[in-house]
C-alpha cells in the first residue's frame, strides 16, 4: 500500500517510526526461505500466470505465484526450480514472458554459480491455479481448465496448507 510502512528502519538510533502495516501475506521459510524479488506477470502472454504477482526465490532458485484475498493471500510455488539462485525479473515488453536472473552470493543450493532464464507457458494446459479464495468452510481453487472429476474428488490429489502468525 502506499505510504505503509513495512519495518525497514534506517540506521538512525533514535528516529521514529510509524507502527508496521502488517502484509496481506508472511511466506513461511519452508515455503520460501530467501525471497530476493517480486515480478508483475502483467499482460496476457503468461498463460495461466497473467496478472500475477511473481514471488523468487534466491536459495531454491525457484518461483511462486502470489493470489491476495481482501487483507489475506496464498501462495503457490510452481513446481520448476531453476539451476541457479534467483536475484531478480522482469517482463520483456516485446515479447511479455518473464526473464530471470541472479548468482550465488552464499547458502544457496542451485547448482549453478549464475544464470539468465525465460519463464514462458509451454502450450500445455497449466496445472497451476489461477485463483485462490478462503471461506469459513474451506478454500476455493481455480484452474485455467476443467479438473476431472476423479482427480477433483480423491483425497489425495490436493496438499493445502495454512499459516497464522501472532
Amino acid at each position: 500500500k502506499k505510504g505503509a510502512f513495512y519495518g525497514f528502519k534506517q540506521a538512525a538510533p533514535d528516529a521514529a517510526y510509524p507502527p508496521v502495516t502488517e502484509p496481506a501475506i508472511w511466506i513461511p521459510h519452508h515455503v520460501i526461505q530467501s525471497g530476493t524479488g517480486q515480478v508483475w506477470a502483467l499482460g496476457k502472454k503468461m498463460g495461466a500466470l497473467s496478472g500475477h504477482l511473481l514471488q523468487l526465490d534466491y536459495t531454491r532458485g525457484s518461483v511462486a505465484s502470489v493470489f491476495f484475498d481482501g487483507e489475506q493471500g496464498a501462495i503457490y510455488r510452481l513446481p520448476h526450480e531453476f539451476s541457479a539462485a534467483l536475484l531478480k525479473g522482469a517482463v520483456n515488453p516485446r515479447d511479455g514472458e518473464v526473464y530471470l536472473t541472479g548468482f550465488q552470493l552464499w547458502g544457496s543450493s542451485t547448482k549453478r554459480l549464475s544464470g539468465m532464464f525465460r519463464l514462458r507457458p509451454s502450450g500445455a494446459p497449466a496445472t497451476v491455479p489461477t485463483d485462490v479464495r478462503s471461506f469459513a468452510n474451506g478454500v476455493l481453487l481455480r484452474f485455467p481448465q476443467a479438473v476431472d472429476a476423479q482427480v477433483a474428488t480423491a483425497t489425495n490429489a490436493f496438499t493445502a496448507r495454512r499459516w497464522n502468525y501472532q
